[in-house]
Formats: C-alpha cells, structure tokens, sequence
C-alpha cells in the first residue's frame, strides 16, 4: 500500500490500539482480531469457508476442504507486536491445519485501517480466502462498484459489465432449496456497508476482490436444511476474498472447482456519504489506498 502515516498507539496486555481522533481501534492480542473501530462490528479474521454449494457436495470439495472449516472457527494469534513502521502484526495458526499460519497487518490512519492479510505457510487448495467481520443489522444497505451482476462467481461472470450496484442485506440470500454459497459479488473496486443515515464503511482494496453482505455466517448457511431453519436477522455479516472456488460444474459432477491464488490487503474505512464514495470510483481511474489499475469504463478488464 502506498499510504498516510500512521497514527499513535498504545500497548496493553489485552489489547494493543490507536487513537484515530474521535475514535479508538483495538486488536485484541490473544486472536489479532481488530475488535473495535468507529463504526462498530466484530473482530477481522481470516476467512477460509463458504458454505458448500450442491457441486461441492457432488465432487465431495466439502470433505476435501474440511480442515479449513475448523480453521475458519479456531484461530489464533501467538504473536501480535508492533512493527518498527507503526503497524500492528499478527500471526495466525489454526486448529485442523497445522502447516498453515497467515499474518495480518494493520496500519490504522484517521478515518480507518489498511488491513492486510497473508498466507505465510499452506498446503493444498481452500475453497476461499479474505477476511471477515461481523456489524450491527442497523448497517443493512450496500453499494458497490464492481460486476453489476447481484451473484456471481469466478467461473460464472462472462459478459457481466462494470457498474454501480445497490441492495439490501435482507434481500442478499439466493432462494435455493437448501442454502448455500450465495451472493458473491465479483470484480468489486469499492463496497460500502452503511446504515439508513449513511454512516458506515468503504472497504476498497489493491485489486479487484470478491464479497458478499449477508445476515447469516457462512457455517449458519451450511447448518440450515431449509431456509425456514435459518436463525432470525440479528446482524450483518461482511465477507471479503481475495477469490473462492468457482461453481465447477453445471450439475453435481465430480468436476473440481477452480483454484485461486492466495492473498488480499484492503483498506477499510469510515464514511459518512457512501453513495458518493462510489459514484466517485465509476466516473474515474481507481486509485484508492492500494492504487488500482486503469478501469475501462463499462467493461470488466
């Protein structure tokens, strides 16, 4: 990233944060979560799973993936210090994978944080990899600039076109019959997440990245038999990827998913105006937190 200068922090035994003038950010020490911003949500971690789509259980992906489930659950940080540049890092190991360890970093600035994640050890291929956090269901609109298309995947966007999309988190899940992986949005260049006055976050980041904006965890989607059976909206939950695994097949073959490579940095930041923040990002080159490459306007590159 290229980006501003940091700004003050403070150590603890718990937690270790940075006055953002009129705010406070804290990464809590025993997981390298980032537990608190101006706007309130709960802790960025790393994101491993999706809930199983009827191709994955058709080529058996579930089984194959099943290690990243608990690593997406269990999670934690032996090591969260202080870099010499200002910037707060973390390494991550996981339960169910032994050989893998990722490291976040988090530089905060005034209005927010540059988050980046990285996979330092891992073997075999995971069904995605981002980051995850969890906001109030009062933060229940979104908007975002990136494929037009409200779901997509990696393996099914041909023809989409870039532009500027809204919604709803209440309206985000995918009828299927059982629920499953859905609303992915790909190609993103800026997602907001805002609340009914506007107030929320911007979260752009060094390349184009995938996410999804839902009331539910990936593993509540994966649990529910029906969507009767999905607990009732209590919050808002925020899934950013570097990538996922595609669809793979047409029906429930034993072709396997694409793969994706492994590593995401995203600056995650307060806004007040979020439709203008995106409004902004469609009319110009990208050039936010991570300096993005030109965009052509209409077409995805």
């Amino acid at each position: 990233f290229a980006v501003p200068p940091a700004v003050p922090f403070v150590r603890s035994d718990c937690n270790t944060g940075a006055d953002l003038g009129g705010a406070f950010a804290l990464v809590w020490r025993q997981t390298g979560q980032l537990r608190s911003l101006r706007t309130p949500f709960g802790g960025v971690r790393p994101a491993f799973w999706r809930a199983p789509t009827e191709n994955d259980l058709g080529n058996f992906s579930n089984l194959r993936w099943a290690d990243w489930k608990l690593a997406d659950l269990y999670q934690y940080a032996p090591d969260v210090h202080v870099t010499e540049n200002g910037e707060v890092e973390a390494t991550l190991v996981f339960a169910g994978k032994p050989d893998a360890s990722c490291t976040l970093t988090y530089r905060f600035v005034q209005n927010g944080v540059l988050v980046r994640a990285h996979m330092d050890r891992q073997e075999g291929d995971m069904p995605c990899f981002g980051l995850c956090f969890e906001m109030p269901k009062t933060y229940r609109n979104l908007a975002w600039y990136g494929n037009i298309e409200p779901e997509a995947g990696c393996d099914r966007k041909n023809a989409r076109r870039l532009g500027v999309g809204s919604g709803t988190v209440e309206t985000q899940l995918t009828p299927y019959l059982k629920p499953q992986e859905c609303a992915n949005k790909t190609d993103l260049r800026v997602l907001c997440v805002t609340d009914d006055e506007g107030r929320g976050v911007r979260i752009t980041a060094h390349a184009s990245f995938e996410a999804s904006v839902l009331p539910w965890t990936a593993h509540e989607l994966e649990n529910a038999p029906h969507q009767r059976d999905l607990p009732p909206y209590r919050r808002t939950v925020v899934r950013l990827l570097q990538g996922q695994c595609g669809v793979g097949g047409d029906d429930s073959s034993r072709l396997v998913a694409h793969r994706r490579e492994v590593h995401v940095g995203m600056p995650l930041e307060c806004v007040e105006k979020p439709d203008v923040a995106v409004a902004h990002h469609a009319e110009h080159v990208v050039d936010v937190g991570g300096g993005f490459p030109s965009v052509y306007p209409g077409m995805i590159p």
